[in-house]
């Protein structure tokens, strides 16, 4: 607790990656869970109070869109969880990215019916939620490199994201604005 502590006292914002991927044995990939940031956000001291609820905290990869799309089961936990967390007011500086999740990228007939389950899932959790609020753009820009067809991936994210969203006040909000405010700048 004393480096959240810490980082709370010297205003120093944490990147968590939160997706089951990229890991060294299998399983390991689960310590990514983010059951395990709300038991951070939700430690209590011995006065019975919640101090790192302040915590600056971005859930990196938002669960993982594309497995839940695919129908990955610890994925749609992961990003069921995400969501009512950014959606909860004691955590004010909770927020999530979507780095790399190939929701826009739509090459075939199955892609398209995979990323229209999550976009109606996305549309009907963040419809008036603050979550919404709290959600941001990430590329992770490297392992878009090794996406085919990936020249109009961010004007094509940008298409999706407005269609979840609903609005251009919110659009705004995911590509840009919720980064300035998580970092402060």
């Amino acid at each position: 607790m004393v480096l959240y502590t810490w980082c709370i006292a010297n205003d120093i914002p944490i990147m968590a990656h939160c997706g089951n991927s990229n890991y060294a044995r299998q399983g390991y990939g689960e310590r990514a869970d983010p059951q395990y940031w709300r038991e951070v956000l939700e430690y209590q001291d011995q006065r019975g109070l919640y101090p790192l609820r302040q915590l600056r905290l971005n859930l990196g990869h938002s669960g993982g869109l594309k497995a839940f799309a695919e129908g990955d089961n610890v994925s749609g936990r992961w990003l069921r969880a995400i969501i009512q967390m950014l959606a909860n007011q004691d955590y004010p500086n909770l927020y999530a990215d979507v780095a790399f999740d190939e929701i826009a990228l739509e090459r075939s007939d199955d892609e398209k019916r995979d990323n229209q389950r999550v976009k109606d899932f996305l549309k009907k959790q963040l419809k008036n939620s603050l979550a919404a609020q709290k959600l941001m753009y990430g590329s992770d820009w490297i392992m878009l490199g090794y996406q085919n067809d990936n020249s109009d991936y961010y004007n094509d994210l940008k298409e999706c994201f407005h269609e979840i969203l609903g609005s251009d006040q919110l659009l705004i909000g995911f590509l840009g604005e919720n980064a300035r405010r998580f970092l402060k700048t």
